[in-house]
């Protein structure tokens, strides 16, 4: 206070004297007449600067410098005129959290480890001062950078490895192995160094299992330790690298969502052109012995993309995708047991738009395509094409429409996309938009195949329909509301082939509603099929009911009860007699699901169990089937090295099935299992900036406290 009064009365004395000087050297004037005395003015009012000024600081580490490790000793040490009210009452932020509460603190200076390492790279630390007049004063920055290498900016490494194995000590079925075990390696790595970034992560598996029979096709894997999976990733913005399981995806039509195969991926950036080029194997693989997967040239894919932007803002861009590849393998694909290879190649064009600030959006893609469904047969690759044009809009920034329009030969296929629905053109409608706390939503589709006409063939044309509307009101149940039709129609029959000709309405309800300790849903649908023409499919009506409720009194207790039934009626035809009766089945579904902790984090008990009966009227069918698992486990890791995870569970399975129409059917096991789960999480780079064995629970000091081995940041 009194160096502040010193501060008011210099400059009160120096705003005077230079008034004086300003007055002396004015100039004379006309003579002027007296008037009423003026009262002097006050003085303006000077901004001072509240706390101490930075130089006067001393930084550890200092300012713009670089420090190796990532738990870096951060002080400051005050000027010695500074108040200890003041020093007291300083506000420490790392990056922008405030660590106050973890700042050690001693006349004069402050001190403050991270508890956690920081992040290779620049680190900025803010001392804030208090203002009894602003509640706030300037705030005094410093910033400096970390690295975990003098050579290497970021290297670190970290393994996880789990462990499972379980004993049989009564087996369900004489047929279950004795014991399973299951080992997993999970390894994370990266290393940066000037925008040069470097990461690696995989897991390695083992899978051993004891069965009363050897080894073979079907039965239970013994002695397997492979590579489940691995992805290197070498990037410098724009471009990139990747060896290993990755995905490719580059257009709907060519690799449709994503690709994900064993290979090779490069993405650069050339001029402001985007380049990918990719080769992959052509059918999924795990182990070590395929290595990249590609050295096979009767199982490869491989391709290549361009795309640039023609307008600017994203308003218009372009790109065009080849690939080419066979697959020796098609049982892979899961697309049929065809004895013979697949081959083929094609090429796409794509384009894309984004206009008025993204609230237009449009798609637009053609694609050719050369395709050999099985190599063994005589009729060699058939050209045919695929169309897509998307476009999607947001008006008055809530209603949101969609269209679609698809043709897909029936001929057109991609190697590196088996999946798709050839032969077939359609398009689809789709509008939503919320009104308050109200969502409604629209949609509507319609198809058809044999696009070529072909005389040999019916045309199947289905329409669906769609609408839902839902409510969300803060503090009240939800409800939602939903209809669905479906109408499936065929035309141009030959002969010999049964007019199609099915409606089916499916209508459905739900209502739900949460607390923080419980939650209760219900939910309902009524759905018809009706066949206009013939017995099949059927003329089905079925209706359904569940109520499920959730109950968390207390944190890790759970309890959730279900209850459920459905009764559907079908006509079914009697072959004896040629007559048509409606048959109705009954299913009465129970479930429970329980998680109960005995010991809080120690000992803890947990259940899933379920009771179906189904009764038809016809007395075709009268079945009771109950089955339940129910496992107590003991945590270890508290009362040992309170470090990763050390379970041990004993599991008892019982499953029970009445057939009340056909006793012979009907048979009871039960199985009891000793389970051990370990799990070690171990960071091995970089060494000594954190704890070595990685998080702890929280609980008995671990071994190396209790020894004091624990080594310190650097």
């Amino acid at each position: 206070m009194r160096l502040q009064n010193r501060l008011s009365l210099a400059l009160l004395a120096a705003f005077a004297m230079q008034s004086a000087l300003a007055l002396a050297q004015t100039p004379p004037g006309p003579p002027v007449e007296p008037g009423p005395a003026t009262p002097p003015a006050e003085p303006a009012a000077v901004p001072l600067r509240i706390g101490p000024s930075r130089d006067q600081f001393v930084f550890l580490p200092p300012s713009d410098s670089v420090v190796i490790g990532r738990r870096p000793l951060i002080e400051v040490i005050f000027p010695s005129d500074l108040p200890a009210k003041v020093q007291d009452s300083v506000v420490v932020a790392v990056d922008g959290t405030d660590v106050t509460t973890q700042v050690t603190r001693q006349p004069g200076r402050l001190t403050y480890r991270p508890a956690s390492g920081l992040k290779p790279g620049p680190h900025t630390v803010t001392l804030t001062f208090p203002d009894p007049a602003s509640s706030g004063g300037e705030p005094i920055q410093w910033s400096f950078k970390v690295r975990d290498y003098a050579a290497l900016e970021e290297g670190s490494l970290d393994v996880e490895g789990s462990l499972t194995c379980e004993q049989a000590a009564r087996r369900l079925q004489e047929t279950d192995p004795h014991w399973n075990l299951f080992g997993n390696v999970k390894v994370s790595g990266r290393a940066s160094e000037r925008g040069v970034v470097a990461t690696l992560d995989g897991n390695l598996r083992y899978i051993d299992a004891e069965g009363p029979g050897p080894p073979g096709p079907g039965r239970t894997p013994r002695n397997n330790f492979d590579l489940a999976d691995f992805l290197f990733t070498l990037s410098k913005d724009p471009h990139k690298l990747q060896l290993g399981d990755v995905q490719v995806t580059e257009s709907f039509l060519s690799t449709g969502g994503s690709f994900s195969r064993r290979g090779g991926l490069l993405a650069a950036d050339i001029l402001g052109t985007e380049v990918h080029l990719f080769s992959v194997r052509s059918n999924s693989i795990v182990g070590f012995d395929y290595g990249l997967g590609v050295n096979d040239p009767n199982k490869r894919i491989q391709g290549a993309s361009i795309a640039r932007d023609v307008l600017p803002d994203k308003a218009l861009r372009m790109k065009v995708t080849y690939l080419d590849g066979e697959n020796a393998s098609p049982q892979s694909f899961n697309t049929g047991s065809a004895e013979g290879g697949q081959r083929g190649d094609l090429v796409s064009a794509s384009a894309t738009s984004s206009l008025f600030g993204n609230k237009l959006r449009g798609e637009a893609e053609v694609a050719f395509s050369r395709f050999d469904a099985n190599t063994a047969d005589e009729f060699g690759r058939r050209s045919d094409s695929g169309i897509r044009v998307r476009m999607d809009t947001t008006l008055w920034e809530k209603l949101n429409l969609g269209a679609e329009y698809q043709r897909l030969g029936l001929y057109f296929q991609s190697i590196a996309n088996p999946y798709f629905v050839r032969d077939r053109e359609g398009f689809t409608l789709s509008a939503n938009a919320p009104w308050g706390p109200t969502q409604y939503t629209l949609g509507f589709s319609q198809a058809h195949d044999n696009v070529r006409d072909d005389p040999l063939l019916p045309r199947i044309e289905q329409r669906t329909y769609a609408a839902a509307w839902g409510l969300q009101i803060t503090d009240y149940p939800s409800l939602t509301l939903g209809y669905n039709r479906s109408e499936q129609e065929s035309t141009r029959e030959p002969a010999g082939f049964a007019r199609v000709d099915t409606v089916t309405d499916a209508f459905n309800a739900g209502v739900a509603y949460s607390q923080p300790t419980w939650n209760a849903n219900l939910n309902g649908g009524y759905s018809i099929q009706d066949n206009h023409n013939g017995t099949t499919p059927p003329d089905t009506t079925s209706w359904n009911a569940m109520l499920g409720v959730g109950y968390r009194p207390i944190p890790n207790l759970n309890l959730a009860p279900s209850v459920g039934f459905t009764r559907s009626r079908t006509e079914v035809t009697d072959l004896l007699t040629n007559t048509v009766r409606d048959v109705s089945t009954d299913i009465y579904l129970a479930t429970l699901m329980a998680n109960i902790p005995i010991i809080p984090d120690i000992l803890n008990f947990d259940s899933q169990s379920s009771f179906n009966r189904l009764v038809a009227d016809d007395n075709s069918t009268k079945m009771n089937v109950f089955t339940g698992i129910f496992r107590l486990s003991l945590s270890l890791e508290r009362l040992l090295l309170n470090y990763g995870k050390q379970t041990v569970s004993v599991r008892y399975n019982y499953n029970h099935t009445e057939d009340l129409i056909n006793p012979i059917n009907s048979r009871e096991q039960w199985g009891v299992f000793v389970i051990v789960d370990l799990l070690a999480p171990i960071p091995l780079l970089p060494p000594g900036w954190g704890d070595p064995f990685g998080p702890r629970t929280a609980g008995l000091p671990d071994v190396q406290t209790a020894f004091a081995l624990r080594p310190g940041g650097y």
